[in-house]
């Protein structure tokens, strides 16, 4: 059953690790809503995350850094990257 669900824009430069400050300011509003979203999927409590982005790679690290900025210790499955087969892009 779907218990949550939200489109989002997700542009690199949100990150605190690519965009400048400047660049950060400008979309704040993005930000804030962004991080409004991790506390309301939280109390879903979903069983399973469906992330999909036509990026490869920073299509999910945007989403992945407001859902959780230590999701490196997750296991994520990028499915058909690029058309290509299933492959892990990162494991716990």
């Amino acid at each position: 059953m779907i218990v949550f669900a939200c489109f989002s824009p997700h542009p690199p430069l949100i990150l605190p690790t690519v965009g400048s400050p400047a660049d950060r300011r400008k979309v704040t509003k993005t930000i804030k809503a962004l991080e409004s979203l991790a506390p309301q999927l939280v109390k879903t409590k979903p069983d399973l995350i469906i992330i999909s982005s036509p990026h490869p790679d920073w299509g999910f690290e945007v989403p992945l850094f407001f859902l959780n900025p230590k999701h490196h210790s997750y296991t994520i499955k990028a499915i058909l990257t690029d058309f290509e087969s299933p492959q892990v892009h990162f494991e716990r």
